[in-house]
């Protein structure tokens, strides 16, 4: 089932997932943030932190595509694409899809964690992203 964030029930929380967006504009994302190995920091515009390595990201284009356990059923799994902005959700598509090989080696730092930082790129000055560059 497709349902948005804001139509889920409690029984739906529990299943796998895949969720699309930062935590201003998905609940569910909003819910799981803190349980997130690479999170988006309330105090600080949203900026992207990285729990592993420390590193902060704070490029509107930035984004984190992150496959973790359901905090909410430990026997399920999230995938997670968000940004820092909708821009930055851009950024994550076009890395899920375009490089997913790439998502699976998991976070340079932690390979056994599939948790990537991406920056969006635009290669040919289009003003569109077209491209992506790994951050960790």
């Amino acid at each position: 089932d497709i349902k948005c964030d804001v139509n889920l029930d409690e029984d739906d929380i529990k299943e796998n997932m895949i969720v699309l967006g930062g935590p201003k504009t998905n609940i569910i994302t909003n819910r799981i943030n803190d349980e997130l190995p690479i999170y988006f920091n309330r105090k600080s515009s949203w900026q992207i932190v990285s729990k592993i390595t420390g590193n902060v990201y704070d490029y509107d284009y930035d984004a984190v595509v992150e496959r973790i356990k359901n905090p909410f059923n430990r026997r399920k799994e999230i995938l997670l694409l968000a940004g820092k902005r909708s821009a930055g959700l851009v950024s994550a598509v076009i890395a899920f899809t375009n490089h997913l090989p790439e998502i699976m080696k998991g976070n340079a730092k932690n390979s056994e964690l599939i948790c990537k930082v991406v920056t969006g790129l635009d290669k040919n000055a289009d003003s569109f992203i077209d491209s992506v560059k790994f951050g960790e």
